[in-house]
Parts: structure tokens; sequence; C-alpha cells
């Protein structure tokens, strides 16, 4: 699955506190709420089999032994494939872009959280996630 198949780009438009069930969430518009770092990791551990742990200090989330998603420097970060990668920025170059370096060439994608609306990290967390879950787990 590519992510332009899933995107829809997003008017953010005027942020203002939004409540929901007694949850007050704030950077909320009619599009979205935009995502803080709590935000990523919850959305990254309800994933099922999805578990946080931490690699060079910093949160990292895993399926099945192996990295999906990390926090590094109030942004999040996710494995997706390079043609994935490629979809994600050219959808939406100022919530995505490539991680600096080798990493980056091999999928590794910048989520920056400040400009995130919730469905674009979801729909970038669940491709990373898809991407690494355990065969067995796929039912391939």
């Amino acid at each position: 699955m590519k992510a332009a198949d899933l995107y829809t780009p997003l008017n953010l438009g005027v942020f203002h506190d939004l409540t929901i069930r007694g949850e007050t969430l704030t950077n909320c518009s009619a599009s979205g709420c935009l995502v803080t770092p709590e935000d990523f990791r919850r959305i990254a551990l309800s994933f099922s089999g999805a578990i946080e742990s931490s690699h060079m200090d910093h949160p990292d989330f895993r399926v099945g032994g192996r990295i999906f998603a990390t926090l590094w420097k109030g942004n999040g970060v996710v494995m997706v494939q390079p043609d994935q990668q490629l979809s994600l920025v050219k959808s939406n170059p100022d919530v995505f872009s490539p991680v600096k370096g080798g990493w980056g060439r091999k999928g590794a994608t910048t989520v920056h959280l400040e400009k995130a609306a919730e469905e674009s990290a979801r729909m970038a967390l669940s491709m990373a996630w898809q991407n690494k879950i355990p065969k067995r787990q796929r039912g391939d």
C-alpha cells in the first residue's frame, strides 16, 4: 500500500482546543489535531504486538523485535520502504522528510510532529508497523 493511496492533504486552518469524551485535545482544527510526542507514542503502541523499548537513549517502538518507529529530538521517525517514503514526502513535504544520511536513503522518514495531523502520523506508523510485522503474524 502506498501513502498516496491513503493520504488526502489536510487544510489545518485555525487551531483551537477540542474536548472529546472529557479529554481536552489542543492544536485542533476541523481537519484534525496536531500530534505531540505522547500522541505518537500512544498511536505506535496501539498496533498489535507493539512494545516500547529504547535505542541510543531515545524511545523506540518494536514489533517482533524489529524497530518500526522512534521518537527523536521532538519528532517521530518511521521506518518505511524508500518508495513509501517518496509517497509520504511528495504527499505532504511539510510533515514528512527523509532522515539525513544513509538511514534516510533506506527509508527512515522524519514525521514533523509540530505540523502533523493525527491521521497522517497514524498512516505513516501503520505503514512502518506493517513492514516490520513477522511473517507468522501477517498470515502470509
